[in-house]
């Protein structure tokens, strides 16, 4: 055969799966599982690397960062201890209340106060959280919101 081969769908080597594959069965978790877990992006966790935690190790070629649960734990402690998930434990924050209901914070946030319990304002940083009680959120999960 002569000239460009043909492009045939789900050919190609797949390495980075193969490599997450791997790091996943030796019980290892991957830093899109951890910020999953933790409700934040993988940047916020790239970003605290080294002050929340101590820098994790990196496997295979793409030198991928790979998490063990007690590293999960320490990363969630140090986050209660220095953001509003830990100023009281009592409450919880919008953007968790919206993922247990299974609609995107700015959703919840047009609702905030018209269908749903006016909540406690925080300032974080430049932008104002929500956090609403255990009681608020049994409320807010329990009936089904408007579409």
């Amino acid at each position: 055969m002569e000239g460009i081969p043909q492009y045939l769908r789900a050919h190609h080597p797949m390495a980075m799966t193969r490599e997450v594959k791997v790091i996943r069965d030796g019980g290892f978790l991957t830093a899109a599982q951890v910020a999953r877990e933790l409700g934040i992006g993988t940047t916020t966790l790239y970003r605290l690397e080294g002050r929340a935690y101590a820098p994790v190790p990196r496997r295979g070629r793409r030198q991928i960062r790979i998490y063990t649960g007690a590293d999960l734990e320490a990363i969630r402690g140090w986050l209660r201890a220095h953001t509003d998930l830990g100023a009281d434990p009592g409450l919880v924050p919008l953007e968790v209340v919206a993922r247990r209901v299974g609609f995107s914070p700015s959703t919840m946030r047009a609702y905030a106060g018209v269908d749903l319990p006016e909540g406690r304002r925080r300032q974080a940083g430049v932008r104002i959280r929500i956090m609403f009680t255990k009681i608020e959120v049994e409320q807010i999960i329990a009936p089904s919101l408007p579409t």
